[in-house]
């Protein structure tokens, strides 16, 4: 099949990886909806670039820390292969959502992160995609 064809039919892929029978899965079913969609982790406003565009205003929602946490602890070097995904919106017959997440390294035992420093952020799975306007 030419790629334009390809293209032409086609408006997604889907790729499926098989895992060692000998890795562990852990499957968690969350969503983002009503108080659990607090948004993106504010970010921070450099003064000299906020009043450069008089039209642009930054997200100020401060309640991403109602998004869904889940906390997991590694005692050793391991790999992890995170997996976020929604549902088909032809199944659901809902328009997808603009999602993302973080892995923030913290010591803490708390049970919920109410605020992160930047230099804990150790992953964020599509940095500067999740911003929309």
């Amino acid at each position: 099949m030419r790629y334009d064809d390809f293209c032409a039919h086609f408006n997604k892929v889907y790729l499926c990886k098989i895992f060692p029978s000998i890795w562990s899965q852990y499957s968690i079913h969350g969503e983002w909806n009503g108080n659990t969609a607090g948004g993106p982790y504010p970010i921070e406003v450099n003064p000299e670039e906020e009043n450069k565009e008089a039209n642009v205003q930054n997200d100020t929602n401060d309640r991403w820390f109602n998004n869904p946490q889940f906390r997991i602890s590694v005692t050793k070097k391991t790999n992890i292969i995170f997996s976020l995904m929604q549902e088909d919106e032809k199944v659901s017959k809902r328009p997808y959502i603009p999602v993302n997440f973080l892995v923030v390294r913290v010591k803490s035992k708390r049970d919920r992160l109410w605020e992160i420093n930047k230099s804990d952020i150790v992953l964020e799975a599509s940095e500067g995609l999740q911003r929309f306007g």
